[in-house]
């Protein structure tokens, strides 16, 4: 019986074999048959035409494939949408992008093969012109439109026509039939689409642009994330200029970006150059125990701009771009009507009022288009093909987030702020600056002052004081929603003025004229209690002023450095009482090593035609190294009455 049962599956599986390569046999024969269609000789020029009619509207459908990342027909819902796409050639141009809030848009070659069919269908009719090139020798009828079949291979685009044509000779009346034709383009597009999706799966899984513009941003020295600087006066920054800044960094790095195992631009050393960096940490660099290996010029980019995306050795190409004029989204936390301050904080130590120390950290988002272009240099005979697509980087308070969901966090503060200024009420304030003038004549007004208005949440320009029916002023409406916000007045070489508006629709703004002073500081060493004789700052040594007008509280305090290489410092032109602090510091240890705090009164004849101010300041010896030592300083700075007379400053 078991017998019986083997010789019926055996039968089985030979008579399935059998059918299996029949089939096999039976296609193989009619693809034969199809790509041996008999032409007679006179027909030959009829099919090479319509070959060539396909061909050149595969290649042009081909060509706008690449354009639009792979769409030749533009979603619905990405046409309506103006942020899911990336706008070229103002605006004749739309690429979508392949991740989109969330969602992967990436077209499959099946989506492709089949609008690139619809388009040669489309196209290849007004190439031919009714074969009106062959109206003398021939007449051919079309039994039915051309039906294209598009198949995207490993190293061709194959464009395959059924065509039934019915050709008649003029000549002798002989019939012609032809029905097959057949385009074949030497573009590996599916090779190209196979890294482009590779690239974007892996984009996705590990966000290697988000945190390469995350590095860019933490090198550049102007786009501030988190510090603690010693530095009297509240440090600002633009957003604006920020945005610039991330954006020219951005251009220029873009097109450093390499893709592993692909046809890129070499690196200036052997891989093996790089390789031997990897054993070492920053603490090796830090701590000088790298001592005889020397990095490549471009270590920082092989590191940071070569991604790994897991395909084998091409020579397809891969390149990546980004222009400014394309855009960008960014917004910082914390921020004021687009401007980052610094928080200015005090020293640690409870009697150390004066020690200026600005500390800050901020947040952004940021979201920006990139392009990326694969590239064939040996397609369609060495004249090339490059297929682009692309998609938004995406940062979230300094993190990657591929989710792209919460749009809204893009939106740009300014637009608020700028209607919000631009909406007037109807009265009209006139706003004038008085002050002294460069005649030395008080109580004057001013012309060429910049006029704005802070509004607590956001600040507008209103504009520049200038002659008015015989009067330097400004005459305008202010915004509407702001009530009781303050007329900001400031011009170079004055101290900024400020005024609230309350219930008059006159507005005088007082500005206090400055003199600019070099500047010099010389310490004293603090011996035992004694005050030894003035010394210039030696080389470790960086001097930090601030005065405070205390007549005007509300004033801008008035900061100087030295040495530095203006070395200068504004004061009042004319008779005030500052309290002045200096503290002294040591930029080897980074400690503080002494300074001077006090009271001073200047009166008119003190300041008027000085053209110097030179300040003085203990420096405690020993050098106070630790918490005592240091708490010492402090007490002596601040308590002891008789430096304070004798350290005051003193004009040159």
């Amino acid at each position: 019986m078991t017998g019986k049962r083997g010789q019926v599956t055996l039968f089985i599986i030979v008579g399935i074999a059998l059918v299996i390569l029949t089939g096999i046999y039976t296609y193989y024969i009619q693809t034969q048959v199809e790509e041996a269609e008999l032409v007679p000789p006179k027909a030959e020029p009829i099919k090479n035409f319509v070959e060539s009619c396909i061909s050149n509207s595969a290649e042009q459908g081909l060509q706008l494939l690449a354009l639009q990342g792979g769409y030749l027909e533009i979603p619905a819902e990405v046409e309506r949408d103006t942020a899911s796409y990336l706008s070229l050639g103002d605006g004749a141009v739309k690429l979508p992008y392949w991740y989109y809030r969330g969602n992967s848009r990436i077209p499959s070659l099946s989506l492709m093969e089949n609008q690139l069919s619809r388009y040669i269908s489309s196209n290849a009719d007004s190439c031919m012109q009714n074969f009106q090139a062959f109206d003398k020798e021939f007449e051919i009828t079309a039994e039915a439109s051309p039906k294209i079949t598009v198949t995207i291979g490993e190293k061709d685009v194959i464009a395959a026509a059924e065509y039934p044509l019915n050709i008649k000779s003029k000549a002798d009346d002989e019939e012609i039939k032809l029905t097959k034709f057949r385009a074949v383009l030497p573009v590996r597009l599916k090779q190209m689409y196979g890294v482009a999706s590779q690239l974007m799966q892996e984009e996705n899984r590990n966000s290697f642009l988000e945190q390469s513009t995350i590095d860019l941003m933490a090198l550049h020295p102007d786009i501030p994330f988190t510090g603690m600087e010693f530095k009297c006066g509240q440090m600002r920054w633009r957003l604006s200029e920020i945005q610039a800044n991330l954006q020219e960094m951005l251009y220029f790095n873009a097109q450093k970006m390499r893709i592993e195992n692909t046809d890129y631009a070499p690196f200036l050393a052997d891989k093996a150059a790089y390789q031997a960096l990897k054993k070492y940490t920053m603490e090796d660099f830090v701590e000088g125990r790298v001592t005889q290996l020397s990095a490549p010029d471009d270590a920082y980019d092989y590191f940071h701009f070569l991604y790994d995306i897991g395909i084998k050795k091409t020579d397809l190409g891969a390149g990546f771009q980004y222009f400014p004029e394309w855009g960008m989204q960014i917004e910082a936390r914390p921020s004021e009507s687009n401007i980052l301050k610094s928080n200015v904080g005090k020293s640690g130590y409870k009697l150390l009022n004066f020690v200026c120390i600005n500390i800050y950290h901020f947040t952004y988002d940021v979201r920006y288009p990139i392009l990326v272009s694969i590239r064939d240099d040996t397609a369609f005979k060495g004249r090339g093909y490059t297929f682009r697509f692309s998609f938004p980087v995406l940062i979230n308070h300094n993190k990657p987030d591929r989710q792209d969901t919460a749009t809204a966090v893009f939106e740009a503060p300014s637009a608020d702020t700028d209607l919000a200024c631009s909406l007037r009420g109807d009265e009209v304030y006139d706003i004038r600056a008085l002050g002294t003038d460069e005649h030395g004549i008080s109580n004057i007004e001013l012309q060429g002052v910049n006029i704005s208005y802070d509004c607590f949440q956001f600040s507008c320009q209103l504009g520049v004081t200038r002659a008015d029916e015989g009067l330097y002023r400004l005459r305008t409406q202010l915004p509407q929603s702001c009530s009781n916000g303050f007329i900001v007045a400031e011009k170079e070489g004055y101290m900024q003025g400020r005024a609230q508006v309350l219930d008059s629709t006159d507005v005088d703004v007082k500005l206090s004229k400055l003199r600019t002073l070099k500047m010099n500081v010389l310490r004293h060493k603090l011996i035992s209690g004694k005050i030894e004789a003035a010394e210039p700052l030696a080389k470790n040594m960086v001097a930090l002023v601030s005065l405070k007008n205390l007549d005007e509280p509300a004033a801008d305090t008035l900061y100087g450095q030295f040495p530095d290489k203006d070395a200068v410092i504004a004061l009042i032109d004319s008779h005030a009482n500052y309290e002045v602090t200096v503290h002294l510091y040591d930029t080897v240890d980074n400690i503080l090593i002494g300074g001077y705090q006090g009271t001073w009164n200047v009166a008119d004849a003190d300041i008027s035609g000085k053209s110097g101010l030179v300040f003085h300041a203990v420096e405690y010896i020993p050098k106070p190294l630790n918490e005592e030592d240091q708490f010492k300083l402090i007490t002596y700075l601040q308590d002891n009455a008789a430096y304070k007379d004798a350290l005051k400053p003193r004009f040159e």
